[in-house]
C-alpha cells in the first residue's frame, strides 16, 4: 500500500515546475524498483533539464526493463555528453543487441568520454560486429579511448591479443600502459627478449629492462630521447627512471643522450642524468658536467659538483681538470708535471684572488716539476701571471729562475720589477747581489724599497756600502728598509737608525702599527735588541701581539694590558691572550677580571674564572658564587623571571654554559681549598653553603675536571664542621689540614 502511494507521489512530482524536485522524483522511482515507473522515466529522458535526464537514465538502469532500450538508444544522441555516457552504460547493462550499431556510431564521435563509454559497453555486449570499430579505436588520440577499446577487444574473445600487443608500441605512454595491463590481466607472456623489453617499457618497469642486459639499450634510448612534442606524454619521473636504468647498464651509447638531458627543464631529470653519467664513467661527460657547475639552478650545481668529486678517470689530465673545476687543487699535486699547464691556465682565467693564491700554492707544492713552466710564465703577457710565477719560483728557491728574474728587474712594469727583486731575495742566490745593488739607484721608490729588502735577505756584505748610501734616500720608507737590511746584516749603523726612528713612546697596539714600523721592530728583536726600560718593552710586546712577553715585566704591564681588556675594538681571541697574561700579574688584575664575569661571551668568562682561581684573591669569591648560584637555579629548571629593563644574568647568552660553570666551580674550590689567608670566615662560609645539588650536577658534567690544583702545603687549618658535603669531600680527598 505504502509502495503504491510513494510511486504515485514520485510520478506526480515528475511534473513539478522545479527541476530539483523532478530529479529527486526520478531518483526515487529508480529506487522503488517498480516496473510501472519505466514509462514515466522514459518520458523524463526528454526533460528540458540535463540533470533530470541523467538521473532518469540511471533509474532505468536500475529497473532493467527492455522497454527502455529504444529510448536509451535515442538518448545516446543527446546534446549532453554525460547523458550519452550514462545511456551507453545502461544499454550495456540491459544487454540488448539492438544497441550495438548505435554504440558503434557513438564510438566514432569526437567526444572522448562518451567514446570510451561506448567502447566499454560494446565489450560488455560481446557482439563481434564491434571488433572492427574497436580495432580502429586502438589508434585513437586519447589514451582513455584506446584503453577502453583494448579491454573491449579482450572481452570479445580470441583473435585480439595480437591487436593489443601492437599497442605496446603506441606513441602515447598511457595507451601503452593500458595495453600492457590488459595483456598482463589475461596472462600474456612475451615470447622473446625484445618482446619482454617492449612489455617492460610499456609498463614503466625499467628495472626489468636492466635484467635483459645490453639488448635493452636501444629501446631505452629510443624512449629516453623522445622529441619535445612526444616527451609531453611521458609521466613525471619517467625520464629519471630511464636514466637510472641506463646508468646501471653502463653502456657508452647512452653518453650523448644523457649529456643532452643535462639541459632538461626538470632538475630532477638533470640530476638523474648526472648520476647515470657517473655510473658509466665515460670521460666525454666531464666537459658538460664542468659546464654544469655554472648552471643557474643551485641543485644542479651541487649535483654536478658531487658527481665530479666521485669521478674516477684513468686519464691524469682529466683528473687534473676535474680537481681544478671543483677547486680541489691539492688533488693536482699527485698528478705531477701534467698539472702545471692547466693550473697556470686556471690562474689566468680566475678572477677570485683567493683562488689564484690557492693555485699558486699548489704550483709550489708540485716542486721542481713546475719550475720550467713557471719560468715560461715569467714571459707571459699578463702582468699578474708573471708576478704569480715569480712568487712561486721564490718559494721554490730554484737557481734556474735567477737569470730570468734578474732580467725582470729591468722590465717596463714597475710592480713586476719589484716582484722580481723580492723573489730574488727569497731565493738567496749570490748572482742577484750586483743587479739588486744597481736597482737601489732606479727612479722608482718601489723598486728601491724592494731591492733593499732583498739585499737584507741575501745577507751579502757587498751590499753594506750601497745600503748605507740608501739611508740617505729621498724616500723615508726606502731609508727604513735599508736600515732593516743593515740590521739583518749585523751592522750597528742600521740598528741605530731604526732605534732613532722608532718613537717607542707613541706605540699603542698592533692595530695602529704601520708595516714599516712592525718590520723595524721585528728586525731589532731578531738581533736581540732590548729597550732599556720595562714600559718600552711592554709597549713593543703589545705592538707585536706578544702578550706573554709582558708577564716578565711584572706590575708595570698591568695597566696597558687592562686598557686593552677594556677596549671594545679588540677581538675576543686577543682578549683571551691578555687574560692569560693578567693571571700572572697579581692584585691589579682582579677587578678587571671580575668585571669580565658579566660578559655575554661565555669563553671570555671561562678564561676570566680560570685566571681568578689562579690569582687566589678573596675578592673573586662573592662574584663567582653569586653567578654560579644563578646558573644552578637555571640548570635545575627553577622559574627565573627577568622583567624588561631589569638585570638579566649573562649566562642566558652563553653558548658554552657548562664549561663556564665548571671553570667557576674550579675557581671557587681553588679559593676555598687553598685556604686563603685574606678571606674572611663569612666569605668561606658563603661559598661552602652553595647548594649540594649544584656541586653534584657540576661534578657530573665532566669527572676529569675533579683534578684541580695541587694543594697549598702552607694552607692554614680550616674548620669544616659547617661546610657542605661536596666541599668537605674535596678537602678530605685532597688531604687538606682540617
Amino acid at each position: 500500500m505504502f509502495e503504491g502511494i510513494r510511486f504515485l507521489w514520485h510520478v506526480k512530482r515528475l511534473s513539478s515546475g522545479d527541476s530539483s524536485t523532478r530529479r529527486e522524483a526520478a531518483k526515487g522511482l529508480g529506487e522503488l524498483g517498480d516496473v510501472r515507473a519505466v514509462e514515466p522515466l522514459i518520458v523524463a529522458l526528454k526533460d528540458s533539464d540535463r540533470f533530470v535526464r541523467q538521473t532518469a537514465a540511471v533509474a532505468l538502469g536500475r529497473l532493467k526493463d527492455g522497454r527502455a532500450v529504444e529510448p536509451l538508444i535515442a538518448a545516446i544522441k543527446d546534446v549532453d555528453k554525460n547523458v550519452k555516457l550514462l545511456a551507453a552504460q545502461v544499454l550495456a547493462v540491459l544487454g540488448d543487441s539492438r544497441a550495438v550499431d548505435p554504440l558503434i556510431v557513438l564510438l566514432e564521435e569526437t567526444d572522448e568520454e562518451p567514446q570510451a563509454a561506448a567502447a566499454r559497453a560494446l565489450g560488455q555486449l560481446g557482439d563481434q560486429r564491434a571488433a572492427g570499430p574497436l580495432s580502429k579505436a586502438l589508434h585513437h588520440r586519447d589514451p582513455k579511448v584506446v584503453s577502453a577499446a583494448a579491454d573491449a577487444l579482450v572481452q570479445l574473445g580470441s583473435g585480439v591479443v595480437d591487436t593489443v600487443v601492437v599497442l605496446l608500441g603506441h606513441w602515447n605512454m598511457s595507451a601503452r600502459f593500458s595495453a600492457a595491463k590488459v595483456l598482463e590481466r589475461i596472462g600474456w607472456v612475451p615470447a622473446d627478449s625484445a618482446s619482454r623489453i617492449q612489455f617492460a617499457i610499456a609498463k614503466g618497469d625499467f628495472n626489468a629492462c636492466v635484467q635483459e642486459g645490453l639488448a635493452a639499450i636501444d629501446p631505452l634510448l629510443a624512449e629516453f630521447s623522445k622529441s619535445v612534442g612526444e616527451r609531453l606524454s611521458i609521466t613525471e619521473g619517467t625520464r629519471s627512471r630511464i636514466a637510472k636504468a641506463l646508468g646501471e647498464l653502463g653502456d657508452a651509447r647512452a653518453i650523448e643522450p644523457l649529456i643532452g638531458a643535462l639541459r632538461d627543464s626538470n632538475h630532477y631529470d638533470r640530476a638523474a642524468a648526472v648520476e647515470a653519467l657517473v655510473q658509466i664513467g665515460d670521460d666525454r661527460a666531464v666537459g658538460p658536467l664542468t659546464a654544469a657547475l655554472k648552471d643557474g639552478d643551485t641543485v644542479m650545481r651541487q649535483t654536478a659538483t658531487e658527481a665530479l668529486k666521485k669521478w674516477k678517470s684513468p686519464a691524469p689530465l682529466t683528473r687534473v681538470n676535474i680537481a681544478i673545476a671543483i677547486r680541489y687543487f691539492g688533488d693536482c699535486v699527485a698528478e705531477g708535471v701534467v698539472a702545471v699547464e692547466p693550473l697556470i691556465a686556471a690562474f689566468k682565467t680566475e678572477q677570485d684572488e683567493t683562488i689564484r693564491n690557492a693555485v699558486a700554492t699548489t704550483l709550489v707544492q708540485l716542486g721542481s716539476v713546475s719550475v720550467e713552466p713557471l719560468l715560461a710564465a715569467l714571459q707571459d703577457s699578463h702582468k699578474f701571471v708573471r708576478e704569480m710565477a715569480a712568487e712561486a719560483l721564490g718559494e721554490l728557491k730554484d737557481a734556474r729562475s735567477v737569470g730570468l728574474l734578474i732580467g725582470m728587474i729591468n722590465n717596463a712594469d714597475e710592480y713586476t720589477r719589484a716582484t722580481a727583486a723580492d723573489v730574488l731575495g727569497r731565493i738567496g742566490d749570490a748572482q742577484a747581489v750586483e743587479p739588486l745593488i744597481a736597482a737601489l739607484k732606479q727612479s722608482s721608490k718601489l723598486i728601491r724599497w724592494g731591492a733593499a729588502e732583498a739585499l737584507g735577505r741575501l745577507k751579502d756584505m757587498r751590499a753594506v756600502d750601497p745600503l748605507l748610501a740608501a739611508l740617505k734616500d729621498s724616500d723615508g720608507d726606502v731609508q727604513r728598509q735599508a736600515a732593516i737590511a743593515l740590521t739583518r746584516l749585523g751592522d750597528q749603523r742600521g740598528i741605530d737608525v731604526l732605534i732613532q726612528g722608532l718613537q717607542i713612546e707613541s706605540l699603542s697596539d698592533w692595530r695602529t702599527l704601520s708595516k714599516g714600523t712592525r718590520q723595524s721592530l721585528e728586525a731589532l728583536c731578531a738581533v736581540g735588541w732590548v729597550p732599556p726600560d720595562a714600559l718600552s718593552r711592554v709597549r713593543i710586546a703589545i705592538s707585536l701581539r706578544r702578550f706573554g712577553d709582558c708577564v716578565q715585566e711584572g706590575a708595570v704591564a698591568a695597566d696597558p694590558l687592562i686598557a686593552l681588556l677594556r677596549d671594545g675594538g679588540i677581538n675576543n681571541k686577543d682578549k683571551v691572550e691578555v687574560i692569560r697574561a693578567l693571571a700572572h700579574l697579581g692584585s691589579p688584575s682582579v677587578e678587571p677580571l671580575i668585571a669580565l664575569l658579566g660578559n655575554t661571551d661565555g669563553r671570555l668568562v671561562q678564561h676570566a674564572a680560570d685566571a681568578l682561581g689562579q690569582l687566589g684573591d678573596a675578592r673573586a669569591v662573592r662574584p663567582l658564587k653569586s653567578l654560579l648560584v644563578e646558573y644552578g637555579r637555571d640548570y635545575h629548571g627553577e622559574s627565573l623571571r627577568f622583567p624588561k629593563k631589569e638585570y638579566v644574568p649573562p649566562f642566558v647568552l652563553w653558548d658554552n654554559r657548562r664549561d663556564v660553570a665548571l671553570a667557576m666551580r674550579d675557581a671557587l674550590l681553588k679559593l676555598v681549598v687553598s685556604g686563603l689567608t685574606n678571606a674572611s670566615t663569612s666569605d668561606l662560609r658563603d661559598v661552602s653553603r652553595l647548594p649540594d645539588s649544584l656541586w653534584v650536577s657540576l661534578y657530573h658534567y665532566d669527572n676529569s675536571r675533579r683534578e684541580i690544583l695541587r694543594l697549598n702545603d702552607g694552607a692554614p687549618k680550616l674548620d669544616i664542621s659547617n661546610l657542605t658535603h661536596p666541599v668537605r669531600h674535596e678537602l678530605i680527598r685532597r688531604g687538606e689540614k682540617v
